[in-house]
């Protein structure tokens, strides 16, 4: 099979579970536990910690290991202690971000379209934000959170985050969450640079297992837990932590930040012969061509749908 799928999972590199493996074999033990053994694989996890937040330019503190993007995603809008009246967003993101927003019983979902090139502009947020303002008397920014993706899982589209997180700066108050799930070792990300409040990151695209991820959360912004126990991620998710995830997760990051130029040269080779190759089909249309896209990702119009043609294409 001639594997075409990496934007939905990636094959776990194998010194990717090289490194997991002490941790299924020789240091198993839990984390929280007080003894020497286990005090050893909580630091292990701070080292891991301290490496991801420096990754983005952020602080340990800021970081808290999730299961996945999706949680992640989550976990930002059900989780901010004062509920934002208005949530923005675009109808691109993933599903963890649309039917989440979708189902808040307390925010008002403002999902705006893309232009034709798959691009949300800022003019576009501040009409949305204007608009709002206009209805009530009573709003200040703590009553919006804006949600906005960096790389689109489906067409590739890379958005403006450091344009919209610089323009939402001047609003004080205005939460900014990333999904950075597709993004993260690709493109070079500065939380601080680009003024992101909160950011999701999960393993499974940049060659670790599925089951691990990251949520930053830059430290004035007040979340509240949504699984609550124990004292695990400072007490704000509770449950024993995937050690092995983590750490292979790690080692991931590791190889694709110091290789991400690399990569991403490698990848815009192959995106072009793809292309070349597809031009040379009858029927078959780019949508993504003109896009300000990431070379991880084409998409494809065969004129059928979608479920019809990976069935099909499923039995050569």
């Amino acid at each position: 099979m001639i594997y075409l799928d990496n934007n939905s999972t990636t094959k776990p590199r194998p010194e990717v579970i090289e490194a997991m493996m002490p941790y299924f074999t020789e240091k198993w033990y839990n984390p929280s536990a007080n003894y020497e053994a286990g005090q050893e694989i909580a630091r292990d996890i701070e080292d891991a910690r301290a490496f991801f937040a420096q990754s983005i330019n952020a602080e340990p503190e800021e970081i808290y290991f999730v299961s996945c993007g999706s949680e992640a995603n989550n976990w930002v809008i059900r989780g901010i202690k004062r509920s934002p009246e208005f949530i923005i967003t675009d109808n691109i993101e993933h599903h963890s971000i649309l039917n989440t927003v979708q189902n808040t019983m307390w925010s008002k979902p403002h999902i705006l379209p893309v232009n034709n090139h798959g691009v949300i502009e800022i003019d576009q947020i501040e009409q949305e934000i204007s608009k709002c303002y206009k209805q009530s008397n009573h709003l200040d920014g703590h009553s919006f959170l804006i949600s906005i993706m960096t790389i689109n899982n489906e067409i590739g589209t890379i958005q403006k985050i450091q344009e919209i997180g610089e323009y939402l700066s001047s609003y004080l108050g205005i939460g900014f969450h990333v999904d950075a799930v597709q993004a993260y070792g690709k493109l070079p990300i500065d939380v601080q640079k680009s003024h992101i409040d909160m950011l999701s990151v999960s393993s499974h695209k940049i060659g670790a297992p599925r089951g691990s991820g990251f949520l930053y959360v830059r430290k004035d912004i007040p979340l509240k837990p949504l699984i609550y126990g124990g004292q695990q991620e400072n007490y704000m998710r509770a449950g024993t932590e995937n050690v092995a995830g983590i750490m292979g997760f790690k080692k991931a990051a590791e190889i694709a930040l110091t290789n991400m130029e690399q990569n991403t040269k490698k990848l815009q080779e192959l995106h072009d012969y793809f292309v070349s190759r597809l031009d040379k089909i009858r029927n078959i249309r780019i949508v993504n061509r003109n896009m300000p896209h990431f070379p991880s990702t084409i998409s494809v119009d065969c004129g059928v749908p979608a479920e019809s043609m990976l069935t099909y294409l499923d039995q050569f």
